[in-house]
């Protein structure tokens, strides 16, 4: 689908040549779409989790402030390692790239996921909070490790 953006030259009040109009949407589109690629964040998530699937819907749910971008960590192991990503440690914590490029991982990871949803700022504020990033920190490391053992996935 074609998309044409007439406008108008501020000094002489006329549209320009067609080839002109064109050539500026076309770059205007692929300005925008560079600017959508750097502007997301990229959860490096488990799809082959049951719940982490089920916490992804939850988040698709809501608006973003910033889009997001799911990569399985069971399909994109050379973008784990190109991003300076341990596949091991990926299956054992969220791991997060935001637009500028940092790498952040468990609970700091779902605090950055939490803010970029405005309804669960909130619920970000309270899990950055040390004493109960630390409590959340430990038990959801605990309950990961018991499911990659029950899947039998666990790394040794």
């Amino acid at each position: 689908m074609d998309v044409i953006i007439h406008y108008y030259s501020p000094n002489t009040r006329t549209t320009p040549a067609r080839s002109q109009s064109l050539t500026k949407c076309t770059l205007s589109f692929l300005i925008q779409r560079y600017t959508l690629e750097m502007n997301k964040i990229r959860v490096y998530y488990d799809a082959a989790c049951p719940t982490c699937q089920r916490d992804r819907r939850r988040y698709e749910r809501f608006r973003q402030t910033i889009p997001i971008e799911w990569c399985d960590i069971n399909t994109q192991a050379e973008l784990l390692k190109a991003k300076q990503i341990d596949p091991q440690k990926a299956l054992l914590e969220l791991h997060i790239e935001t637009p500028d490029g940092t790498v952040t991982s468990n609970i700091n990871a779902y605090v950055i996921l939490l803010n970029n949803i405005p309804l669960l700022r909130p619920i970000a504020w309270l899990l950055n909070l040390n004493t109960i990033k630390n409590f959340t920190q430990h038990h959801y490391r605990k309950s990961v490790d018991k499911r990659l053992r029950q899947q039998g996935r666990f790394p040794t």
